[in-house]
């Protein structure tokens, strides 16, 4: 292999394992240094993980709680125990303190927790490992936060439907409950709202840990690896504090605005409310948006944000400009008649009842699926535990009192996150020799697995092995050719010289007679030079040879080197398969191990009581809700009108003047009605299985106290009644003894109240006039006195007409009541001690925008066939500002000659004493 082959593969090798590093980082950030601050975190949240009973004295240890004991109430309870866990601080106060806060909330000078941590500088390693301790001990306390308010929110919602055996009060103050509930979000709120002031880059709002939910992120895992708890984000969770305090709050407003409506102080409470509740929600999410993309926000539910502060900014701008939506701004005559709100109240209470008793049916079965899902889920649990046993070989059953002891005998409450952890180490190959011990011994399929991983790892190692082999063997016969070579040439190279020195040797001849003579043979020393030239040849022949030998040998060795190169690549990729399918079970073994804790039979208790999770049922209750409260607006509207057709409050005891007081009806079942507000202190539609006063009971009180008003009240009804009344004498007062100035004078106050209207040659007329009914100069002081019909006469001057040219068709006359209505009382004993209802109008802006109108046609002189006007039917005819209006581009009142005017004449009939009879609701069952 070249040089920079290898290091390109170095480096390539390097960046692999510094991903890994960089991956196995961001898995598991828990480092040696803040073990502590973790371990204060898992102990604070393991209020919610259960099965831990508290201690009954202070020299008992921690007990095993059983499944069926924990549920949301044991949170609750978890939750603020300062004794939680063996630690003398509540995980409320841990998850403070980890915040870098006191037990109430305020910040703490030094702090201890992620908190100060998170404000020091360090690497990119320390950042992300205090963010995201900081993030979950946030999470953790918004959780919490969210689980003691939602309490008394649910309580005070549901005080119709209260759940089957929960700590809900018996009967506790509605509006206490919702107050309660509104002052913990906001408490929450100050602190989690603060955090996200201070820190809007660390909290999360998105994550990759759920593609179908978004908002869902992965938690640190546990010092033992696997993979993190899955958990809405720090945003989502936010926001959804904010929500619930805006429900909090807004249902808090709208009760106080229901019971205490008639009272201008408890109105302006109420305005008050929707004004904090509206502020409040409104800067929170804008908080949330700056901190969120758009996507993020959406995404975690931060348009639900919007429907809360609707609510509240509507409320809010109809009480502080005067209209009350519930039109309850003290007494009041009624828009339409009192026998049309009862219709409406029997449709809207029919409405109610049959939701009211969809919800309850809903609840019933609501507890049959809680003992059904319990089953359900203890036959999951078994199947967890049967899975269990397929991959680790083992059943693990509850704790007998000798620990979680593999692998001789697993003695393991999977219940426990502890035990859990034992399980899983005994399935890691990383645990130790009895780990080790256990998993090459037992016959599971993650024991398989690991013998099969372990059984790869030995073929790449042998491998690998006989590869170094291979590579010994090529060096050892290089070394052995180069030698042989180079003795080869040697050993040639001396022959050859020594056959050439004996040649010439021989070619020389000494005369051992005479010593100085040498005879000289060429044909020697050519011989030893061909001996020598042979030899040569010789030697050379021999080392290409053994060269040609030795390259063939090391051939074979390179084709052996690769045929266990590729040997070695696949059981490499064995290795890789068989730690996948090792990896893959314990994947699996943490899964059942998982859902097996999740789906224990108290989660079923969790999963009944969380209302996140009860979409049937919170819709049926929303609906009954809306149903009720729309029947009890609709209640309290036909009492008003009912107490002004009788002309006397709604009380109970009905005053007897003859006697004692008389209660209406039976007392027991309608003594919690004893005004027209009762109909917002009602506790349910009219099921029998929820408590009284219910909605059905006050309407049958209603028409109880109208029996009971008819039986004790007198003169009996007397209609027909009729009163002529001559506008310029009995009102305007022009009735001296000289005619002609009576008549001048009501000309020209005629002339005075001409106003400019639609018609560009005849100005309109509208003339304003009292009636009264403080004497008995126009009408009789008889009590509960009312308008049936009215007609009106157009008088004439003498020898003048009123209408040129003349028409069959009669003038339009345009009749409101103004200003106040004044109503004699039963109790009215005049001149001695009169008695009168003082009932506000509206006060129209024009003729034609008030419910106080009436269009009557008139007759002139006594002549045509103008039929009376019913439309102030049941009004009382004292008003204090009547309105008499004549608009000249009006059909035939274009013609009309109002200076030819010499009277207005005004005939009333009238009735007094009791009213007619009415139709009360009736509830039909249910379809």
């Amino acid at each position: 292999m070249k040089r920079s082959d290898r290091i390109s593969a170095v480096f390539v090798v390097c960046c692999i394992l510094l991903l890994a590093g960089v991956g196995r980082a961001q898995k598991e950030p828990r480092s040696l240094p803040f073990l502590d601050l973790w371990s204060q975190l898992d102990a604070a949240r393991a209020y919610r993980t259960g099965f831990v009973e508290p201690r009954t004295d202070a020299s008992e240890t921690s007990r095993v709680r059983m499944p069926s004991a924990f549920g949301f109430r044991d949170m609750r309870e978890n939750y603020l125990d300062e004794t939680f866990g063996g630690a003398s601080s509540s995980p409320r106060e841990r998850l403070l303190g980890l915040l870098g806060r006191t037990a109430t909330g305020q910040l703490a000078v030094p702090t201890t927790g992620f908190a100060e941590q998170l404000a020091l500088p360090g690497s990119v390693t320390f950042r992300r490992e205090m963010e995201q301790g900081y993030q979950e001990a946030l999470g953790e306390f918004m959780v919490g936060e969210t689980l003691l308010a939602n309490e008394s929110l649910l309580q005070g919602l549901r005080t119709r439907y209260r759940v089957e055996n929960s700590a809900d009060p018996a009967d506790e103050s509605q509006l206490g409950l919702l107050q309660q509930s509104r002052d913990r979000f906001l408490a929450a709120l100050r602190v989690a709202g603060e955090e996200a002031r201070r820190n809007p880059t660390a909290l999360r709002a998105a994550s990759l840990a759920s593609f179908q939910f978004p908002f869902f992120v992965e938690n640190t895992p546990t010092t033992s690896g696997g993979v993190g708890e899955l958990v809405e984000s720090e945003y989502y969770r936010l926001t959804d504090l904010v929500n619930r305090y805006g429900i909090a709050h807004n249902a808090l407003a709208k009760r106080q605005f229901f019971f205490g409506n008639a009272d201008p102080a408890s109105r302006a409470l109420a305005a008050d409310e929707f004004k904090r509740s509206a502020q409040g929600s409104y800067l929170s999410s804008i908080l949330l948006a700056a901190g969120q993309s758009e996507a993020d926000f959406q995404n975690n539910n931060g348009g639900e944000l919007d429907r809360q502060i609707t609510i509240a900014q509507q409320y809010f701008d109809d009480i502080l400009s005067g209209f009350n939506p519930l039109t309850l701004l003290g007494d009041f005559v009624p828009a339409q008649s009192t026998n049309g709100l009862f219709a409406l109240l029997e449709t809207q209470l029919q409405d109610a009842v049959c939701a009211e008793n969809v919800a309850l049916d809903l609840q019933r079965n609501f507890d049959e699926d809680l003992t059904a899902l319990s089953a359900e889920l203890l036959d999951q649990s078994e199947a967890y535990i049967d899975q269990v046993d397929i991959l680790l070989g083992l059943v693990p059953p509850f704790d007998t009192g000798q620990g979680c002891a593999p692998p001789e005998e697993l003695n393991c409450d999977l219940a426990k996150p502890a035990d859990r952890d034992a399980v899983m180490a005994l399935a890691r190959d990383q645990t130790g020799p009895a780990s080790v011990t256990y998993l090459r011994g037992c016959d599971a399929t993650i024991c398989n697995n690991y013998r099969i991983w372990e059984g790869s790892n030995i073929e790449f190692e042998a491998a690998a092995q006989a590869q170094q082999a291979i590579l010994s063997q090529m060096q050892i016969e290089e070394e052995r050719a180069g030698e042989v070579t180079r003795i080869i040439e040697g050993n040639g190279l001396a022959v050859g010289l020594l056959e050439l020195a004996s040649g010439i040797a021989q070619a020389y001849t000494p005369d051992f007679d005479s010593l100085l003579m040498v005879t000289w043979s060429p044909s020697s020393a050519v011989a030893g030079a061909f001996d020598f030239a042979i030899g040569l040849a010789q030697a050379a022949a021999e080392v290409e040879l053994e060269e040609t030998e030795s390259a063939a040998v090391l051939k074979n060795l390179l084709l052996e080197l690769v045929a266990q190169e590729i040997n070695k690549r696949r059981a490499a990729h064995a290795v890789v398969e068989a730690r996948a399918e090792y990896t893959a079970s314990i994947g699996d073994l943490q899964r059942f191990l998982r859902n097996y804790a999740t789906s224990r039979a108290d989660f079923a208790d969790a999963y009944f009581t969380n209302p996140a999770y009860q979409v049937a049922l919170d819709r049926a209750i929303q609906n009954a809700d809306l149903s009720f409260e729309a029947a009890m607006v609709t209640a309290y509207k036909a009492t008003k009108a009912l107490e002004y057709e009788w002309a006397e409050r709604l009380l109970n005891p009905v005053v007897d003047p003859n006697g004692p007081d008389r209660p209406i009806g039976d007392v027991a079942l309608f003594n919690g009605v004893f005004s027209a507000e009762s109909a917002f202190a009602v506790r349910s539609a009219g099921n029998s299985r929820l408590p009284e006063p219910s909605l059905q009971t006050y309407v049958q009180s209603l028409q109880a106290w109208d029996s009971t008003m008819r039986e004790v009240r007198g003169p009996l009804r007397q209609e027909g009644q009729t009163r002529l009344v001559q506008l310029r004498r009995d009102v305007l007062g022009f009735d001296s003894p000289d005619l002609a100035f009576n008549r001048l004078a009501f000309r020209s106050h005629l002339a005075s109240r001409r106003v400019p209207g639609f018609n560009p040659f005849k100005d309109d007329l509208q003339l304003d006039f009292p009636l009264q009914i403080l004497d008995q100069r126009i009408f009789p002081a008889v009590p509960n006195l009312k308008i049936q019909n009215m007609s009106v006469d157009l008088r004439p001057l003498p020898g003048r007409e009123v209408l040129v040219p003349p028409s069959p068709n009669p003038p339009l006359v345009n009749v409101i009541h103004d200003d106040r209505a004044f109503v004699r009382t039963f109790f009215a004993n005049y001149p001695v001690d009169d008695d009168f209802l003082t009932i506000d109008l509206e006060g129209s802006r024009s003729f034609r925008q008030s419910q106080f109108f009436a269009q009557a046609e008139a007759t002139i002189d006594g002549v045509g066939s103008a039929a009376p006007n019913t439309q102030l039917a049941r009004r009382s005819p004292a008003v204090s500002l009547w309105s008499l209006g004549f608009e000249m581009d009006n059909g035939v009142n274009r013609d009309l000659v109002l200076e030819n005017l010499d009277d207005i004449w005004l005939r009333i009939t009238y009735a007094f004493g009791h009213p007619v009879e009415f139709d009360f609701p009736e509830i039909l069952p249910c379809p």
